[in-house]
């Protein structure tokens, strides 16, 4: 967790909210109906896992591995675009899920459940609230949703002993 300077001023980032989570069946009728199913039969454990804690640390709010830049003697995140104030778990559950994603287990973490209910029941509502002004190319701004709902869904059901998800992309999420 990195502390925002006092005279940065950033937007905050919105959710995971109980709104969204009590929505989230509806939400993934709306934007994912094939995997509707998995998460009605599972919406009390999801729920359960869920923690939407709601800091003020520094969000790069689009962390995954083509924005980090491995150098001899450091890692340099790029690409700050996205740049919110919100909860510390929302960087560390998408490099999550973009490992699982790309077929890698992400390491253990005390609160993997959690983070992936949140990632999901965010990203689900995002999708069935529809794409936010300035995404130029709406159709890749779904799909890459679609594949992060796949991998937060499958992270999860891992970390819950769930039965495995529909896969709802071409990218097959998960590992071997």
């Amino acid at each position: 967790q990195t502390s925002i300077p006092a005279d940065l001023e950033l937007p905050r980032l919105e959710g995971p909210t109980d709104a969204m989570h009590a929505s989230l069946v509806e939400n993934t009728v709306r934007a994912a109906p094939k995997l509707a199913p998995w998460i009605e039969q599972h919406a009390d454990a999801i729920a359960a896992a869920a923690s939407h804690p709601d800091d003020n640390a520094l969000v790069h709010g689009d962390l995954w591995y083509s924005n980090l830049c491995f150098l001899p003697d450091r890692v340099v995140v790029v690409d700050w675009s996205h740049a919110r104030r919100g909860s510390r778990w929302f960087d560390a559950s998408t490099v999550g899920i973009d490992l699982v994603i790309g077929g890698r287990r992400p390491l253990p973490m005390e609160e993997a459940a959690a983070w992936a209910a949140d990632h999901l029941a965010w990203t689900l509502w995002g999708l069935a609230e529809g794409p936010w002004p300035g995404i130029a190319d709406v159709s890749r701004w779904r799909l890459d949703n679609l594949e992060l709902v796949d991998g937060a869904a499958w992270w999860l059901a891992h970390e819950l002993g769930l039965p495995a998800p529909p896969v709802i992309t071409e990218r097959r999420p998960g590992w071997e």
